[in-house]
């Protein structure tokens, strides 16, 4: 084994923390984009009935945002997973996969897209946007039978004062 310069591990430190930090922006812009999907149903929402339709295609595309960010905090687990590696082998004169960005080739444990999707944080982070994704079409749906009601009944009640006139 060779013995690796101290500027050669530090520049591979530098490449896996760069990509460590491209996942971690990538998170956070998906939790953006689920935010904003949020925002767009109680924008549309403005006491108007929203069919349940419309709440399958938001509550899938949470779903789907939801994966998303769970594969991108996946890829950042692997890349710290490497980066403790390298930080072991490198010491020892290893070169081996020496500037390697790929993590399939990585003799690492890998880190599970849907073990991630039901770990710690994310599950209430996405439970939360689907249950009020549903509560606001439900409560659409309620306040428009509410608002016919009271249209029905102003309609009777106009109808029997033009009968008494």
């Amino acid at each position: 084994m060779n013995k690796i310069s101290e500027s050669a591990i530090h520049k591979e430190l530098d490449l896996i923390q760069g990509c460590i930090s491209r996942m971690a922006h990538y998170c956070f812009v998906v939790k953006g984009w689920s935010i904003l999907l949020i925002s767009s149903v109680f924008a549309f929402w403005n006491n108007q009935a929203l069919s349940w339709g419309y709440g399958v295609i938001v509550c899938g595309a949470l779903l789907a945002l939801w994966m998303l960010n769970a594969f991108f905090l996946a890829k950042e687990k692997d890349y710290r997973n490497w980066y403790s590696k390298v930080i072991t082998t490198r010491k020892s004169g290893d070169d081996e996969l020496l500037y390697e960005l790929n993590t399939e080739k990585y003799p690492i444990k890998k880190c599970c897209v849907a073990g991630t999707m039901f770990s710690t944080i994310l599950p209430w982070f996405y439970l939360v946007l689907i249950i009020t994704t549903l509560g606001i079409i439900i409560c659409s749906k309620t306040s428009d039978t509410k608002i016919n009601r009271i249209n029905c009944n102003s309609a009777i009640v106009n109808d029997v004062r033009s009968n008494n006139q």
